[in-house]
């Protein structure tokens, strides 16, 4: 790797080994700009790019956990240092990406820009900025995100550097979805911005601020190693005396490591005939395979609502008040500051690591209060504030044997809010040949229900659960990758106990019995001469109804490539045309409540087939990528529409435009 101009790793939560990853700068799927389309299969979001989401595939919520339930459906689009991508290049790298949608009240804006560089050889520094701001297809739609990442990675034999801090901020607009199914189809709305919907004056303020810092350092023994260089002497002529010139003539080398105490003194070495040794020393360090590693992890996680104008004779006839009937201001926050000494053993391809992990959670929200005077009971908001704390044990075991590698990880809390808890992962592939791999995943955790599943307070929603149980989940994945045919196949089956879910009054709630959960997961490709292809198709069924998720999800992109060579001067244009198309089955959606911004049950919209066609066309010239591309063309033509979730219609047919532009300094 260090001979490359540029790479890219992240590191693995589990045992904080490097993990290598790509740097995309092809013009492959180029088209699938922002990360609702990244994901290519359907969501269950609110139609607006930078808006709520949940992600269908179920085995895939968990990995994308932000740990705060408040932001969980905004987990696709912010930054964590989870997940951040490291770098070390030998040249400063930057990306600028800007795309656009739709017309001037309507548009859809989003801004990307990365740059690193190396300060030193082993010292790299960066920033990756996201912006999305879109205003929506309907009334009070509007989102605005901000994300921003400063990362840094130092790597030197004995001591290593990690360092990552995002700042997420979210300001959006909340209408509640259309206010009837009746004004779609209608003349007289034929201009989307002139349905009704069920909220005019809501928004929401989403906060996070993330960082996450790691100190790593291996014991070694630090030695001299002395080079002896021979080089022949000559006379120089002319002169009766052996005068030596500076010609150097390598003829031998030796090695000796020499410990302080060496009697050897070099100073000593004799010339023999016309021979001169020259000396030099070098350090030299040799690790013992031991390490001590230290992580210090800090989350803040904000998130408020804000209503002027409160109709209980409309969309807020289905909830409670329980503080203001005039107007709604309700914020809950959530704070972690978190401690992990490891302690690690490496060798022969095989690590050991043992660790202590302690967390301190704050947890700050508004509790109604009844303050009785002579005449009347006045309801007042009190803040309260309340912190937890607990601690664990864990332990990883990862290596290989020739062609089968392992990892096993296990943790247990022992003191505190989450004593008890406890979870196992364990990780084994196996290579067939050099582009076969076949492979088995289990993850099992069972914990302690969330503190705002326990207790949460607003001015609409509050609940306090003494009785819930311990949730246990498991899964077991297996997966075969042949690479060199480009293809995947997975199959996964889990089981749920005790699963956690919001029900058809958006009050959390917990099912006693067991959940089953099966999928499949097929991906081809295909490249034929010009013609190329992508197929993701998956499979999911429950065993109860409570996990609403559609059977049958599709993503099908064709294209056709094309290279262009201009000889008069020297250019060349890379250009691809192609259709996109995604497909989920119908089902029972969950719906959106924007009062506390989760995904509930409902029985209430029967969400129809989805389809959606979109038209692109990619080109490369240099490091410049564009694309074009239209959404919605199905729709166009059949004049149709669609459903991203219960109430919140898709997007109508729209032009979008993206370029990508790649600089190396």
């Amino acid at each position: 790797m260090e001979n490359k101009l540029i790479y890219s790793w992240k590191l693995n939560s589990l045992n904080l080994e490097d993990e290598i990853v790509s740097i995309d700068t092809s013009l492959k799927y180029f088209q699938n700009f922002n990360l609702i389309l990244k994901n290519e299969y359907p969501l269950n979001y609110l139609g607006n790019l930078g808006s709520a989401a949940q992600i269908n595939s179920f085995f895939n919520r968990e990995d994308l956990s932000t740990g705060f339930i408040f932001s969980e459906p905004y987990s696709i689009y912010f930054h964590s240092p989870q997940n951040q991508k490291y770098y070390n290049t030998k040249q400063q790298f930057s990306v600028i990406s800007y795309s656009n949608a739709g017309p001037k009240n309507e548009s859809e804006q989003t801004l990307g820009v990365l740059h690193t560089q190396n300060i030193t050889k082993d010292l790299n520094v960066g920033i990756d900025y996201d912006m999305i701001s879109s205003d929506g297809r309907y009334l009070n739609q509007q989102v605005k995100q901000n994300n921003l990442s400063i990362f840094s990675s130092y790597k030197k034999k004995r001591y290593s550097f990690y360092g990552a801090l995002a700042f997420n901020r979210l300001k959006a607009q909340e209408n509640g979805g259309i206010d009837s199914l009746d004004y779609l189809g209608s003349d007289e709305y034929r201009n989307r911005r002139n349905i009704p919907v069920k909220e005019e004056d809501a928004s929401i303020h989403v906060y996070s601020t993330n960082l996450k810092l790691i100190n790593e350092y291996k014991f070694g023994r630090v030695s001299e190693k002395i080079n002896v260089t021979e080089r022949k002497a000559k006379k120089v002529r002319g002169s009766s005396s052996d005068i030596l010139s500076d010609e150097e003539v390598m003829t031998d080398a030796f090695d000796r490591t020499l410990s302080k105490d060496t009697s050897l003194d070099v100073n000593n070495i004799v010339r023999q005939d016309s021979i001169i040794y020259d000396t030099t020393y070098i350090k030299v360090v040799k690790l013992s395979g031991y390490s001590l590693t230290h992580e210090f992890i800090y989350d803040r996680d904000v998130r408020k609502y804000f209503d002027n104008t409160i109709d209980v004779d409309s969309f807020y006839n289905e909830v409670n008040v329980f503080l203001d009937s005039n107007k709604t201001y309700d914020k809950v926050y959530q704070t972690r500051i978190a401690n992990k000494v490891s302690f690690n053993f490496s060798k022969l391809n095989h690590n050991i690591r043992l660790s202590l992990y302690n967390e301190q959670m704050d947890y700050s929200y508004i509790k109604p209060e009844i303050i009785s005077y002579t005449d009347k009971d006045t309801v007042l908001g009190a803040k309260m504030n309340l912190a937890k704390g607990s601690t664990s044990l864990n332990a990883v075991f990862n290596g290989g044997f020739g062609k089968l590698n392992y990892l096993l990880f296990g943790e247990y809390y022992f003191e505190g809010y989450k004593n008890e808890n406890s979870k196992v992962n364990f990780n084994t592939s196996y290579l067939v040949k050099s582009n076969n791999e076949i492979g088995l995943r289990v993850n099992y955790v069972n914990r302690n229900p969330d503190f705002y599943y326990e207790k949460f307070y607003s001015n609409h929603f509050q609940w306090e659960n003494s009785h819930f149980r311990m949730e246990e989940k498991w899964d077991l994945k297996l997966y075969y990758r042949n690479q060199k045919r480009s293809f995947d196949l997975k199959l996964t089956y889990g089981q749920v106990s005790n699963y956690f879910f919001f029900d058809e009054s958006a009050i959390i709630n917990q099912n006693r019995g067991q959940i089953n959960v099966l999928s499949g997961e097929i991906l081809k490709e295909i490249n034929l001469g010009p013609f190329h292809s992508k197929t993701k198709f998956l499979y999911q069924r429950t065993s109860d109804s409570i996990i609403r998720l559609p059977e049958y999800s599709l993503y099908q992109t064709l294209y056709l490539e094309k290279l262009f060579n201009f000889q008069s001067t020297g250019g060349k244009l890379l250009m691809q045309i192609g259709i996109d198309y995604c497909y989920s089955s119908s089902y029972y959606a969950d719906a959106y409540m924007p009062i506390s911004g989760v995904f509930y049950t409902q029985n209430e919209i029967m969400q129809k087939d989805y389809h959606r066609m979109d038209a692109f066309i990619n080109f490369n010239i240099n490091r410049a990528s564009l694309f074009l591309r239209y959404d919605y063309l199905n729709s166009a033509i059949s004049k149709n529409y669609y459903f991203t979730a219960p109430f919140y219609p898709s997007p109508q047919p729209v032009f979008k435009f993206g370029v990508s532009w790649i600089f190396y300094d």
